[in-house]
């Protein structure tokens, strides 16, 4: 076990958060000091640090800056800043998030269209086996 790794802190931080925020924001603060850079750590420590009433150490800019497209980070900070009183910050973020949420909604249908409209465009198989597939190119048939 490397007591420095911070991918291993922030999983373990995640997972303590939900039954002891104090023993959670130990481990989430080791993983952000090894990795300033892992925004699902600096946002799971920022939840730690509301869940504990550390408000004063509260600070949404950095994980913004790491993450500015991400929707969850704007829920988690509008539900963060909810939590220790900041309600006109609490409704921009959330405004934030919904537009994200909204934008990455449209992506995905966009997405999924363009893959309907591929499958329906390929030629299908009249043999009945996958396309590519051939009993030549299979290993196990030498």
């Amino acid at each position: 076990m490397n007591p420095h790794d911070f991918l291993a802190l922030w999983k373990l931080g995640e997972l303590t958060l939900r039954t002891n925020a104090q023993e959670a924001r130990g481990y989430l603060e080791h993983a952000v000091q090894f990795n300033p850079e892992l925004p699902q750590a600096v946002l799971a420590y920022g939840r730690a640090l509301a869940r504990v009433g550390e408000k004063r150490r509260l600070s949404s800019s950095f994980v913004v800056r790491l993450a500015p497209e991400e929707d969850s980070v704007h829920y988690h900070l509008a539900d963060a800043s909810r939590r220790v009183g900041r309600n006109d910050d609490a409704k921009a973020e959330m405004a934030r998030f919904e537009e994200l949420a909204r934008k990455k909604s449209a992506r995905t249908q966009a997405e999924g269209r363009e893959m309907i409209d591929l499958s329906r465009s390929a030629p299908a198989s009249t043999d009945g086996s996958a396309p590519g597939f051939s009993p030549e190119h299979d290993p196990t048939h030498q």
